[in-house]
């Protein structure tokens, strides 16, 4: 499965919310410095699909807001 996540690093709260428009949101704790904040969203990702954080990938977007992710 590949999906499109919208990342907002530094925010209070740490939470994937999925969009109207069938894209996804995750506002994560973490800063975007040496890789916290992608490694935070990569478990965040595997805890709302229910998979292990090795079955979830950046497969574009590594340093950008724009992720696109693959799970399997």
């Amino acid at each position: 499965m590949r999906i499109s996540v919208r990342v907002a690093p530094k925010s209070s709260k740490s939470l994937l919310e999925k969009q109207p428009d069938g894209n996804f949101k995750a506002w994560l704790r973490a800063a975007p410095e040496k890789g916290k904040a992608n490694d935070e969203l990569v478990g965040l990702v595997a805890g709302h699909f229910g998979v292990k954080k090795s079955q979830v990938s950046i497969a574009a977007g590594g340093k950008s807001r724009e992720k696109t992710m693959d799970i399997i």
